[in-house]
């Protein structure tokens, strides 16, 4: 689940620095131990994240039912309360499920306080929610 866990939050911190933002993702471990990023074909140019994200999910489903992967996890930017209480923040929101442990969620809070200057606070986990196997 690292590997996973690695390999998502890297690349969406590489997105935050290169361009501000992204798209939901998402990224699986095949049976033999790969780590690969997957995509989700949709029609739209621009669809809104919750429709990346369902498409994403289906997935990875699709995937672990017929015992192609052993983890998957997705990755959004979301809105978070902020760590002092007081507000609210963005952060980098990772999903991870594995066949044969709990599901977690993880939490990496970020600033962006100019273009290609991006502040990341401190990461965070808590049992997530069963989704893909």
């Amino acid at each position: 689940m690292d590997a996973l866990l690695d390999a998502l939050v890297g690349f969406a911190r590489k997105m935050l620095v290169q361009r501000s933002a992204f798209y939901p993702f998402a990224a699986e471990v095949t049976s033999d131990g790969r780590v690969q990023m997957v995509t989700a074909d949709l029609d739209a140019a621009e669809p809104p994240s919750e429709v990346v994200l369902a498409a994403l999910h289906e997935r990875l489903r699709g995937d672990a039912s017929r015992g192609e992967v052993r983890a998957a996890g997705t990755c959004a930017d979301v809105r978070i309360e902020a760590d002092d209480g007081d507000g609210s923040s963005d952060a980098i929101r990772v999903e991870i499920e594995h066949r044969d442990a709990d599901p977690v969620r993880v939490f990496l809070p970020y600033v962006v306080e100019a273009p290609g200057r991006v502040v990341f606070g401190e990461l965070r986990a808590e049992p997530g929610p069963h989704v893909h196997f």
